[in-house]
């Protein structure tokens, strides 16, 4: 889930967009009220796409960091059923290659699946033969 990572890229775009729509005036000459009111929505819509695009291309960069939240689904081979809890990664790792997760005491190796989204977490997936315990 990277909600404050996709707020602050926002803010630092926006950031530049306000800048680039007070020196515009300066550089390529003056401007009517409705111009300026024009290049600022370009520059906002421009902020938006590129701290979109920032949020989606980080995690192919960084993959799966330690610490993250993770989504994991496991298959229950007696009841036929899918399960999903919420856990968070021991170590880091990229796409389809394998890490440790504590969903509480446990830990358990899983296989990534996808990364996080803008508020999704990563998702990961264990085997059904390694959820079956002896007593």
């Amino acid at each position: 889930m990277r909600i404050i990572l996709f707020a602050k890229a926002f803010a630092v775009f926006t950031t530049l967009a306000m800048i680039g729509v007070f020196l515009a005036p300066y550089v390529f000459g003056e401007y009517q009220a409705t111009e300026i009111l024009f290049r600022f929505l370009q520059f906002e819509a421009l902020a938006l796409a590129l701290s979109i695009i920032a949020t989606a291309a980080i995690p192919h960069f960084f993959g799966v960091l330690k610490g993250e939240d993770v989504l994991m689904v496991t298959k229950d081979p007696i009841g036929n059923r899918t399960v999903f809890k919420l856990a968070k990664a021991i170590n880091g790792g990229k796409l389809g290659s394998e890490i440790k997760v504590t969903n509480g005491a446990d830990g358990e190796i899983v296989t990534v699946e996808s990364y996080s989204g803008i508020v999704t977490p990563a998702r990961v997936s264990s085997k059904p033969e390694a959820n079956i315990k002896v007593i």
